[in-house]
């Protein structure tokens, strides 16, 4: 595997071979493995080399390769590592941590597919995946062509997989997961708020009580800008599995577990772009894309309100703060990219931490244009602690400084570095 600038993160990596497993030869890459095997190699070979780049290895088995790590720090030799990162973990409150938080990982269930004849096709019960009205867009909703009730009688009909055939659906009122469906599959189709739920502060879907301990919901993308209301809210003791979905939902988070208290189950995410606020829930994220269309950087990306969130892989975009963990909150974020991809007022922090735990290990954009001045604004025993830019190894790049036109305040245009 050679990086060349980029970030990567790997879990249960395995090699079996003779060459060098890794090549990290420029200071903006930065490579991640937590949990590997490599083995099979030469006496003469060193199985990761990071001459410039920054390296977080964590439970890693090295062998029959001379040296495991050749990196700006020297040499590491072969055998257990038990963790390892290239720059010291930085801390306000312990300054010795030397690792990362290692909070539980769960699998994501694997579901098995259901018989076909235990199918069936929302099409089926009336909705009209193209029918007049029903043009992507954002904002300039339309109650043209509800296909709400025929959703919700495909849910109710007592299958359990509905099938979305590829298109546009318009939904005008709130669709309860519920009954024997386990499986919920969009096959890339584009969910779209109606005017009338748009404006009513109304979830589009709500996870309730079911046959199934585990549901998944996968494969949609949804039209979704600007609407008042979620785009889901679970409300159940059940899993929820969402994979492969899109909900640019603003101002409102897509996902949400609270209101009447019992959305205790646990969340799976991979795959998807969704903003999540969730309170006192266990929740695993993997390629996990926060990216939001709103402009208000009042609220954060991720909420983690009590509960226990881990993330291998994410991605942000957007002015606001990434992560807020608070009322004892745990949340551990490993690799990812965590851009801003505009100016950002030097107040905002990109990571809160309220009386919680919080580790972060991952890059931030390689622009200096597009990082958050405040990295860390943490709150212990009722004392606030900040860390800054300054605290943190520099990633930035001189070729995106470079252009005639570039990022800042909003109406205030400049020309960024030169």
């Amino acid at each position: 595997i050679r990086n060349d600038k980029n970030s990567l993160t790997f879990r249960d990596l395995v090699s079996q071979n003779s060459v060098p497993v890794i090549a990290n030869p420029d200071g903006r890459g930065f490579v991640q493995i937590i949990s590997g095997t490599f083995s099979g190699g030469s006496a003469s070979a060193t199985a990761i080399t990071s001459p410039l780049g920054m390296l977080h290895l964590r439970d890693v088995d090295v062998s029959g390769y001379g040296n495991a790590v050749s990196d700006l720090n020297g040499i590491l030799p072969s055998g257990a590592i038990t963790e390892y990162l290239t720059h010291a973990f930085r801390s306000r409150t312990s300054p010795a941590v030397t690792g990362s938080m290692r909070l539980p990982i769960a699998e994501t269930p694997d579901l098995p597919w259901d018989a076909l004849g235990d199918w069936t096709f929302v099409t089926s019960y009336g909705a009209v995946s193209s029918d007049s009205g029903k043009q992507p867009f954002m904002g300039g909703w339309t109650d043209a062509g509800d296909d709400s009730a025929a959703i919700q009688a495909a849910i109710d009909s007592g299958k359990t997989t509905v099938c979305f055939p590829n298109g546009i659906y318009n939904i005008n009122n709130t669709i309860h997961i519920r009954g024997n469906v386990r499986r919920i599959i969009g096959l890339e189709s584009t969910l779209q708020a109606g005017a009338t739920l748009a404006n009513s502060g109304a979830p589009m879907f709500v996870f309730e009580d079911g046959t199934s301990p585990v549901v998944v919901f996968e494969r949609f993308d949804a039209d979704y800008g600007g609407i008042s209301g979620p785009y889901m809210l679970h409300n159940s003791t059940r899993t929820l599995v969402l994979q492969s979905i899109t909900s640019l939902g603003s101002p409102a988070y897509g996902y949400y577990n609270y209101q009447t208290g019992t959305g205790t189950g646990d969340l799976f995410v991979e795959d998807s772009i969704i903003r999540i606020s969730i309170r006192n829930q266990r929740a695993w994220m993997r390629q996990y894309n926060s990216e939001t269309v709103s402009l208000d950087p009042i609220t954060p990306h991720l909420i983690n309100d009590g509960g226990t969130v881990f993330i291998l892989g994410m991605k942000t975009e957007g002015v606001a703060t990434q992560i807020e963990t608070k009322n004892g909150g745990r949340t551990e974020v490993l690799g990812g990219l965590l851009a801003s991809t505009n100016w950002v007022t030097p107040e905002l922090p990109g990571i809160i931490n309220n009386e919680s735990q919080v580790c972060v290990v991952a890059p931030t954009y390689i622009d200096p244009g597009a990082q958050q001045e405040l990295v860390v604004s943490e709150t212990i025993g009722g004392v606030n602690r900040t860390l800054g830019r300054g605290n943190f190894p520099d990633r930035s790049s001189s070729e995106y400084q470079w252009w005639t036109q570039g990022f800042g305040p909003a109406g205030n245009w400049y020309v960024y570095g030169g």
